[in-house]
C-alpha cells in the first residue's frame, strides 16, 4: 500500500525516513521512531493509552521533525462508518492464502501484486 520498508522497532531503517505511524501503547517508542526520521520528518503517534514518553534530547527533534496524534474513533464512530458504507456499497477483495504460504501473502502485498486484502487461512481443520 506505498509503505517502503516495514520492520520491529529494534531494526535500523535502510535510510531515514520521512514518516511513520506508532500504534504501541508504550511511550519509549515514540523516542526510538524519532530517531529514524530524516529532516522535516513526521511521526504520527495511533494510541489511545499511551506510558509517558522519556525526555527527548533536543538533536533528536532538531531539523523539525514533527510529532502528531491521530485522532481515534468511539464505537459510536464505528457503527455509522459501517451504516454508511452498506448504503454505498463497500466490496472488500480478499485473497485467501494458505498459513503456511504467509511469506508469500506478505511478499504479494510489498510487491503491490495483491488487490483487496490478504487473509491467512488455517487448513489443518
Amino acid at each position: 500500500l506505498g509503505a517502503c520498508w516495514a520492520g520491529s522497532i529494534d531494526e535500523t531503517v535502510p535510510e531515514p525516513i520521512s514518516s511513520a505511524v506508532t500504534f504501541a501503547p508504550v511511550g519509549w517508542i515514540v523516542k526510538a521512531a524519532l530517531t529514524n526520521l530524516d529532516r522535516g520528518g513526521v511521526l504520527a503517534i495511533n494510541a489511545i493509552h499511551l506510558s509517558p514518553i522519556p525526555e527527548i534530547e533536543y538533536t533528536t527533534i532538531y531539523h523539525e521533525r514533527t510529532i502528531r496524534s491521530v485522532a481515534n474513533s468511539t464505537k459510536e464512530d464505528a457503527v455509522g462508518f459501517l451504516k454508511e458504507a452498506a448504503g454505498i456499497p463497500v466490496r472488500v477483495h480478499v485473497t485467501k492464502f494458505p498459513l503456511e504460504d504467509a511469506c508469500k501473502a506478505l511478499m504479494s502485498v510489498k510487491e503491490g501484486t495483491l488487490n483487496g486484502a490478504a487473509v491467512l487461512v488455517d487448513m489443518r481443520g
